[in-house]
């Protein structure tokens, strides 16, 4: 995803932070597939030590513009992210 940040709206800004990479794959792939794109940080160092959460956490970021929309995709209870 190119994100071209001197667009109003277009920063990133942090949705969600999670323990492990595999939750947070999951909400990005349900934030993509309705539209909005996302980004996984720290993905790199969790993967470098095989998975382990204790690095840290993984932060799912939206565009500043998509934040609100994305919130109310993960509210919604029709969709079903497990």
């Amino acid at each position: 995803m190119e994100i071209q940040a001197n667009i109003p709206g277009n920063d990133l800004v942090l949705f969600n932070e999670y323990a492990n990479s595999a939750d947070a794959y999951i909400v990005k792939g349900v934030l993509d597939t309705n539209g909005v794109p996302s980004i996984v940080d720290n993905s790199i160092m969790g993967t470098l030590l095989g998975g382990i959460t204790a690095v840290g956490s993984f932060r799912l970021m939206v565009r500043r513009k998509d934040l609100d929309i994305a919130r109310r995709i993960m509210s919604d209870p029709t969709i079903h992210t497990q």
